[in-house]
Formats: structure tokens, sequence, C-alpha cells
């Protein structure tokens, strides 16, 4: 048919997709110093925190790629959607995603650089855990504010009776 994968680009549907990717590793830098990408190493054993993100990584990422592409691209019909979805999901990509932000030099795994990794989808985890790390941070700064929100307000309705 009419729709072929160079119609539409993953790469306009990725957050990462970003003119300067150093300034994101320099952000991931200070995400990691403070407290946020505690790892060091991965630790793919099943049932370990890294594991954990990497699943709601994945989750995550899912649903942001739905948002973003339903709304880039509402001209294209579910099935279209799906398959830009996947693309942009696949373990290629978010290795190209792990390689655009640089962050072999946030991960040391078993003292092996990186590019030694032989399986892209060891980056692709790494890629994926992260996001997932992010959103639980991103969870618990919103419950904090929700937290501290909320006292204030019960605050101003008690001085109020």
């Amino acid at each position: 048919g009419t729709f072929t994968s160079t119609l539409v680009s993953c790469r306009h549907a990725l957050p990462f997709a970003v003119p300067c990717p150093e300034q994101l590793f320099l952000l991931l830098q200070q995400c990691k110093s403070s407290g946020i990408c505690t790892w060091s190493s991965p630790d793919w054993s099943p049932g370990s925190q890294f594991q954990v993100n990497e699943w709601l990584g994945d989750a995550v990422l899912s649903l942001y790629l739905t948002d973003r592409l339903i709304h880039l691209f509402d001209f294209l019909a579910e099935g279209q959607l799906t398959d830009l979805r996947v693309g942009c999901e696949r373990k290629s990509n978010l290795a190209k995603v792990f390689r655009l932000l640089d962050l072999q030099r946030l991960v040391d795994y078993e003292g092996r650089y990186v590019d030694n990794w032989v399986d892209q989808k060891e980056r692709c985890d790494v890629v994926e855990a992260l996001l997932g790390e992010l959103a639980q941070h991103w969870r618990a700064a919103q419950v904090r504010r929700e937290s501290a929100t909320s006292g204030v307000v019960l605050d101003l309705l008690k001085k109020q009776e």
C-alpha cells in the first residue's frame, strides 16, 4: 500500500530525538548523583530492581509512544499506528537511543566497556530500566507535591471554619 516506513519516522515520536544529546547526558548524570539511576551495573537476575525498572520502563515507553503517535499521526489507521509503535520499540532502535545518549558512560557492566556487549537487548534493557526508574521518581515527586498541597488546603479549610 501507500504506507511505508519512510512516510513517518519513529524519531518524531521518540522523546530522545533531541538536538543536544550531551545536555540529556548531563541531566542523567545529575539524576545519578541525586539517587536516581542508582545501579551502575545492570542486574538481569529475576526479581531484581533493575528488572522491575525495565518492565515499568517498557510500559511507560509504550504508553508514551501511543500518545505521541496518535497526536502526531491522527490521519493513520490503527494498524499503521501499531506498526509505527512496534517499530519505535524495536530493540535496534532502543539500542540507538542508548548510543545517542552515550549511556555507556553511566553504566559499568561487569567491568566490560559497553561497546563489548554482544547483545543489543542489553542496551535496550538499560534504556527501558532508566525510563522505569525515572517514572518511579517522577511519580514519587508527584505524590510528595500532592501531599504537601493537600495539607495546605486542609489547613486553609480549617481556618475558614
